[in-house]
């Protein structure tokens, strides 16, 4: 798989429009207005400890493995729930042990 192409983009020089590559790598604002946009945005901007908070982060900001980390707990968990669920006594003997009535079977 090759790398792709840059795309090229216009540039003015003067009265000139050039094409070229935009190779400056400089991705902040140019205007005034764009950059009060951008600070807006980035003022309104939650904390890392809110995105816990509210379940989006699940670790440090910088932690490449916490999503792996959070899927491999949530696999574990339903495995285990599978295990309990597949072990769990049947109504017949939840009745003989009293803890279901008669008219509580649920299978019936």
């Amino acid at each position: 798989m090759s790398n792709p192409a840059p795309i090229p983009i216009n540039t003015n020089v003067g009265n000139n429009t050039v094409a070229g590559v935009d190779e400056a790598h400089d991705l902040s604002p140019t205007s005034a207005m764009d950059r009060s946009k951008m600070d807006k945005l980035f003022g309104n901007r939650p904390t890392p400890q809110e995105l816990k908070d509210q379940g989006i982060l699940k670790g440090e900001p910088n932690d490449a493995l916490a999503a792996k980390k959070a899927a491999l707990e949530r696999s574990m968990n339903a495995d285990r729930l599978d295990k309990d669920l597949a072990s769990r006594p049947s109504p017949e003997d939840l009745i003989k042990k009293g803890i279901l009535n008669a008219d509580e079977n649920p299978t019936a």
